[in-house]
């Protein structure tokens, strides 16, 4: 497979037997040659180069015109790497047209050049054709003339660069049918017609057929022509039968296919998804297609196992993920082993594409590398544990990486402006991440809202909100990896040795490896001799080989191996730097993975500012030009692309003649293989002329672009005045370039240099005649202080220059001369804008106290450059540990060891300590007054502080880490350990036995944190004492007690009696004491939970428990629901017990009407025969009124029971119909009955004159309130139901059967309503409650009733008067027919 440059041959000339021309044809040729020299009318034009007949080659593209006018109209796109025959030579002025023939016979008119001066020919073959007219030619025209599968055939073969998508039919918006990797061949079936110009219908290997386009939406090439066919294939003819899976994810599969099962599957009896379900697949088994699916799903085949069994599974999961892979059993005999993509693998490191057949010349840095060999065999080797058989079958790559490396995945993120190029993004990312074989099944996608999806499973048309789409690219576990080939060469290796020699090589590796880890030379050559002595197989007499070196010598941590050109190296992880193990000093070069090659590396060593290039042991210098330089031959041998940093090489040539050149205005190019036919050295010299280009320079004018005077006429270039008015009005940085663009005497100008190097210093680069001009340099000093460095040396020596220009920035300082450096001006000055100055001071002004002082003002670390007077002086040290403690390493020893000092600046840092000397680590209080500012300076102390007590309990209070500091016989003290287990409990889980088992310790411990008792000794958990006083604080804290504690009996009555929540930490056997357990119960009913099945199944038990509290009756077992007698006793103690008796108790008349009595809540548990039943709820609601909550919604729309309920309360309007209430006539009934009723009045009736007559009419008929009538009506208003309400809103986070409990809990003391609990709240509530039995509230539950109870009593006395008020008024309303009155809007009812 070769293509381009590769398939041509250099022209073939007849030689006599030894090697010479006939002397006739040497003459007759010389003078052809001489008669054909004339003089071109193109001479010295980029079009010059070139003659007719010449074959080309496009570099980058071109556009093909029809006539040498660049106005004229398009005929043709050439791509990059098209070959054209030049035809005829340009006569235009501007020298850079011919026209040129391409592969189709069309011709057209093409620049050689681009706008920006970059070539886009190159020539590939001189030829000797004579100018020929442009007639038309006798081939057809194709349909597709012009367009980009012009250049394509059918029956053409071709590579895929980069990968491509196949769909089903030309047009780009049909279903994908695959994808095409990098590297496959494809077949060219049918050329498409649409108006893009860029589709063609291709066959893959597998004879797989679709439609893709030739280039990418950013002008990439994406096929290229491999092999020219001559079949032709047209039409359907070529088209395979489409399967009626077409598009779908069954699609890739075949009958017969070998699958592996990834994540495991489900096996189904049918292909139907809610079919009975077989099996499971493994993970990692095989099984055999036997039959694909014809559902709508297009996800379902049926399948057969190793066992014969067979069955259908989804090919898919729900959310895209793949659970088959088609394996395809091994063909017979390999296929022959393709070459992958040149761009992609190394064939050389220097750029040029292209080498000349036959040259003399050396590339130094250039290394010979022999074409890649591809795996083929399929015995490959998968790892470092393949059998012998599998290894000797495999043939060793030309580049291995490691298997992490290989297998190393990455993220793309597509926004929704790139939803269009997701392919193309795609396929740049596996380019730029040197995926060589890039694959569809290891690419999986999610959107925003995290759904994930497979490739082609997407929505057709996502939508804005589904973005940005993340694809997430994962391949599998590599079968070629470095690590393969290293295992091949050490078992070929091992295999070589007899047992003695392997025996002696496991001692020599274990020595190699100490000798190494610690750098012992000693071991080293002891290692060396034994592999001597044991005739041990050396590298060239150096060492051990490779494959005998321990792999902690080759590859330390951080570090991977890798294969290249037949030798393993050691590649660094992060910064890819390749090394030949065991030297890792000098790089071999840098890993370029897009390339997939070893490049030069540019390093720059320590304390030098010239960059080095190391390529393969080889190190040359790289020099400021970018000129690349070989240090043994004083040679310049390549270049460095300053925008690229990529490399180029050509002929050496001496470094003298080079730079005498650049002197002298010439410029060295080094142009890559894409522009010549070889590397070579080309210096042309500035020809100013040649440079103007007056179309360019309109065009880039009228953008307003300053580049245009690099293209003016040079009357505009020689023009001062307009160069310094460009470099003034551009706004960049770079602006001060429009120099470059003038003429010689234009750059060379005084004033057009000034104002350059006023925008940039480096500008002075170009005015190497002002460098001794006083005035000049004056000026460049104070518009930019660097420019300081680039002054003669007389100037560098003048004081008011050098002020200046340090006045300007402090960086000048570095290049004052050093007598000046003495100056006390310049170096305050400098030091005042940056205290780093202080490093280029004299020795005098470092030892300056003003001055240092300034410079330390700024940083602590300009103490460094300090003089040891300064260094010794104890304010300038102190106002530096003010900054930081690590100031205190310049300080001088003999203020290290001064105890006024230390003082001080422990005071300032707790730290300082650590940089205590002699016996001030022994003075106490230093020590102390240390570790109260830091407890960490506890580790400087000395053993004897870190022993005393107070000192230690100093440094404890602040952190409990600070006891690791202490001695072991301190860490042993169970007063500090008491103080850190105060800020940490946890931390007595590390102290020793001794502590943690002594009783008079964790006594005083768990009163402080009950929870402590978990780190007691199991002794000491089972000590009864210790577990009570724990539970007095905690009763969680019984969960940490021994088993055999909370088996105990008289044990656990105790822990019951003080929190009946520990039964549920006791032991199951005591779950079933009645005795414990009705004690539990007795103060908390909710225990009953933890009590075992069979005693809650006991009758005379629940008995008990429901006389304690009814809703005990919700533990008891069904068959005790049915009990009529332990219903009645559970309603008679609370009547919300009714919710759990059986449900024909429920429906039982009686038994509802006693739970009623009891809560008129329980009517809500009743049957729903009952409160549909008129007479049962007129009998309701004659005990209480509310009980019409529970009726059904036809009775609560009756008006006789409902006046039946407002009659016991007017609150059970609030229960009745919304059609009821809102009826003038029935609520005039009601009203008559109770006044308040009135508040019950729709929002439209509220103010109803009739209904305010009829409220006033019965309020006469009783007598106004007296004080008690009063106080009874208040309290009507304030009823009980509203106690629940206050409870719920003192604590929000109590659910409903602890509203319950505490309802019960106020109600045993009297307390039934608000009005109660205001009275009880005023007394002592707790006290009430302790003294009959009953659990109390806690502080902040009393605070919050308090609050809530005061401000329910005010709202409801309020709503109460207004009531009274309202109907005080509504007394006065005229009773006639007469018109009545328009309501007064301020009253409340």
């Amino acid at each position: 497979m070769q293509s381009g440059f590769l398939n041509r041959q250099a022209p073939k000339t007849d030689l006599h037997k030894n090697g010479q021309r006939p002397a006739d044809e040497v003459t007759l040729g010389r003078r052809a040659d001489r008669a054909a020299i004339k003089p071109r009318s193109d001479a010295g034009q980029p079009s010059a180069r070139f003659s007719i007949g010449d074959t080309c080659e496009v570099v980058g593209g071109a556009v093909m015109r029809a006539t040498e006018d660049l106005n004229s109209d398009k005929v043709g796109q050439l791509l990059d790497g098209f070959q054209v025959e030049v035809v005829e030579i340009g006569s235009g002025p501007t020298g850079k047209r011919i026209a040129v023939k391409n592969d189709q016979n069309v011709t057209g008119w093409v620049s050689v050049v681009a706008g920006t001066g970059e070539a886009l020919f190159r020539i590939v073959q001189k030829g000797h054709k004579q100018a020929s007219p442009m007639v038309a030619t006798s081939k057809a025209a194709r349909a597709d003339h012009g367009k980009l599968t012009s250049r394509y055939e059918v029956g053409d073969q071709c590579e895929v660069i980069g990968g491509a998508l196949m769909r089903l039919t030309e047009d780009l918006d049909s279903a994908k049918v695959g994808q095409l990797a990098h590297g496959d061949r494809v077949e060219v079936v049918e050329i498409g017609c649409g108006p893009s110009g860029k589709r063609l219908a291709v066959k893959d290997e597998q004879n797989e057929r679709g439609w893709v386009s030739v280039i990418a939406g950013s002008g990439e090439s994406l096929l290229r022509i491999v092999q020219k066919g001559q079949k032709q294939v047209t039409g359907e003819s070529s088209k395979k039968p489409t399967r009626a899976d077409q598009g779908k994810p069954t699609s890739r599969y075949e009958i017969g296919d070998l699958c592996d099962v990834m994540g495991g599957a489900i096996v189904r009896e049918t292909e139907e998804l809610d079919s009975a379900q077989l099996r499971r697949l493994p993970d990692r088994s095989e099984v055999k297609v036997i039959e694909i699916g014809t559902g709508w799903s297009g996800k379902r085949i049926r399948i057969q196992d190793s066992n014969d069994r067979t069955g259908w599974v989804s090919v898919v999961s729900a959310d895209g993920t793949q659970l088959l892979r088609p394996v395809k059993p091994p063909a017979p005999e390999p296929p022959p082993a393709r070459l992958p993509e040149p761009s992609l693998v190394p064939q050389r490191i220097p750029i040029p594409e292209t080498e000349p057949e036959s040259t003399s010349m050396k590339v130094p840095l250039q290394r010979p590398e022999p074409p890649p060999t591809l795996l083929t065999s399929p015995g490959a080797v998968t790892g470092p544990g393949a059998t012998g058989q599998e290894l000797a079958k495999w043939n060793e790559p030309f580049v291995l990486v490691s298997a992490s490396r290989a297998q190393k995945g990455f993220d793309l993120e597509v926004p929704w402006l790139e939803r269009d190029n997701v392919d193309q993004l795609l396929a740049e990312k596996w380019i730029s991440q040197g995926v060589l074989e890039p694959s569809y099944d290891y690419v999986k996608l999610r959107d925003a809202k995290g759904k994930w999806y497979r490739p082609g499973e997407a929505p057709e048309n996502p939508t804005p909100e589904l973005f940005p789409i993340t694809l997430y690219y994962r391949p599998p576990k590599p079968e070629q990896t470095a690590e393969t080939a290293l295992a091949l060469r050490q078992k070929q290796a091992l295999d070589a040795l007899t047992p003695t020699q392997r025996r002696s090589l496991a001692e020599v590796q274990r020595l190699l490896t100490q000798a190494y880890s610690n750098e012992d030379g000693y071991l080293l050559e002891r290692a060396m001799r034994l592999a001597h002595e044991s005739r041990l197989p050396m590298d060239g007499g150096q060492g051990l080989p490779i494959s005998l070196m321990p792999d902690a010598v080759m590859f330390p941590a951080g570090n991977e191996p890798l294969l290249y050109d037949g030798q393993v190296y050691s590649m660094h992880s992060e910064s890819m730097l390749v090394f030949d193990p065991p030297d890792f000093q000098t790089p071999m070069g840098v890993w370029n993975p897009r390339c997939q090659r070893v490049d030069p590396a540019m390093l720059k060593p320590p304390g030098s500012e010239d960059s080095e290039i190391v390529h393969f042991g080889k190190t040359y210098k790289l020099l400021e030009m970018g000129h690349v330089v070989d240090p043994d031959t004083e040679q310049v041998v390549g270049m460095v692309d300053s925008m690229s940093q990529q490399f180029e090489f050509f002929d050496p040539i001496p470094l003298a003649v080079a730079e005498f050149m650049t002197k002298r205005g010439f410029r060295m190019e080094a142009p890559s293989a894409a522009l010549t036919n070889g590397p070579f050295v080309q210096i042309l010299p500035e020809d100013e002329t040649q440079q103007s280009n007056p179309e360019l320079h309109m065009q880039m004018q009228s953008m307003g672009s300053n580049k245009a005077l690099r293209y003016a006429p040079v009357e505009q270039r020689s023009n001062k005045d307009l160069v310094i008015s460009m470099m003034k009005a551009g706004g960049g940085v770079q602006n001060w370039k429009v120099m470059l663009y003038g003429t010689e005497e234009v750059r060379c100008d005084r004033d057009v240099v000034l104002e350059a190097v006023k925008q940039d210093y480096m500008a002075m680069s170009y005015a190497s005649a002002f460098y001794d001009d006083k005035d000049f340099m004056l000026k460049a000093v104070q518009a930019q202080g660097s420019a300081f460095q680039y002054g003669a040396e007389a100037i560098r020596a003048d004081p008011d220059l050098a002020y200046a220009a340090v006045k300007t920035s402090w960086v000048a300082i570095k290049h004052v001369a050093e007598k000046l450096r003495g100056s006390s001006k310049i170096i305050r000055e400098a030091v005042r804008q940056c205290w780093q100055a202080l490093e280029y001071a004299s020795e005098d002004l470092k030892d300056d106290k003003d001055i240092v002082s300034l410079a330390v003002k700024q940083s602590w670390r300009a103490l460094q450059w300090a003089g040891p007077r300064l260094q010794a002086d104890k304010q300038v040290l102190l106002n530096a540990v003010t900054q930081s403690v690590d100031a205190m390493q310049y300080a001088a020893e003999q203020l290290c060891a001064d105890q006024e000092f230390m003082q001080q600046a422990v005071r300032l840092h707790g730290l300082a300590i650590k940089f205590a000397v002699g016996a001030l680590v022994d003075d106490r209080d230093l020590v102390l007054e240390a570790v109260r500012q830091d407890w960490r300076a506890l580790q400087y102390a000395s053993e004897l502080l870190r022993g005393d007590r107070a000192v230690v309990l100093e440094a404890v209070r602040q952190h409990q880490d600070a006891l690791s500091f202490a001695t072991e016989q301190a860490r042993e003290d169970k007063e500090l350990i008491f103080e850190a287990a105060r800020r940490r409990p946890d931390f007595l889980r590390v102290c020793p036995d001794s502590v943690r088992g002594d009783l008079d310790f964790m006594m005083r411990f768990v009163k402080f944190q009950p929870m402590a008792l978990q780190f007691a000794t199991d002794e000491l958990r089972g000590n009864e004492e210790l577990a009570l006083e724990a539970l007095r604080r905690n009763w969680r804290s019984l969960q940490h007690a021994s088993r055999d504690l909370r088996a105990c009996r008289a044990f656990m009555m105790k822990a019951v009696q003080m929190d009946a929540l520990t039964l549920s930490f006791a032991d199951e056997e005591l779950q079933s004491d009645p005795e414990i357990v009705c004690e539990a119960v007795e103060r908390e009913w909710e225990m009953l939970a933890h009590v075992s099945e069979e005693l809650r199944s006991n009758p005379a038990f629940m008995m008990e428990a429901v006389s304690f509290e009814g809703l005990c009756l919700k533990y008891a077992p069904e068959s005790l629901r049915c009990d009529r007698e332990l219903v009645l006793v559970a309603l008679q103690n609370c009547g919300q017990a009714l919710e759990f008796a059986a449900e024909e108790l429920q429906a039982d008349p009686e038994i509802v009407l006693m739970a009623v009595r009891q809560d008129f809540e329980a009517i809500t548990y009743a049957s729903p025969e009952l409160t549909s039943n008129f007479l049962f709820m007129f009998r309701a609601v004659g005990i209480h009124g509310e009980a019409l909550k529970g009726a059904s919604l036809e009775l609560r729309a009756d008006p006789e029971l409902v006046l039946a309920a407002v009659a016991q309360s007017w609150r059970a309007l609030k229960h009745a119909s919304r059609a009821l209430t809102s009826s003038r006539d029935f609520m005039i009934r009601a009203i008559r009955i109770d006044p308040y009723a009135l508040s019950m009045a729709r929002d439209k009736l509220f103010m109803d004159p009739k209904l305010l007559a009829a409220a006033a009419e019965a309020q006469n008929r009783e007598t106004f309130a007296t004080p008690s009538d009063s106080s009874s009506r208040r309290d009507n208003v304030v009823s009980d139901s509203e106690l629940r309400s206050v409870l719920k809103s003192a604590r929000p986070n109590w659910n409903e059967s602890e509203l319950e409990s505490a309802e019960q809990k106020l109600a045993v003391i009297g307390v039934v309503n608000l009005a109660s609990l205001d009275q009880a709240l005023a007394g002592n509530l707790n006290g009430q409650l302790r003294a009959a039995g009953q659990k109390i509230f806690t502080a902040t539950t009393i605070m919050e009733l308090k609050a809530r109870t005061a401000a329910a009593m005010s709202a409801a006395a309020s709503a109460a008067e207004d009531a009274a008020r309202a109907i005080c008024v509504a007394a006065k309303q005229p009773t006639s027919k007469a018109r009545p009155r328009k309501p007064n809007a301020r009253l409340t009812y």
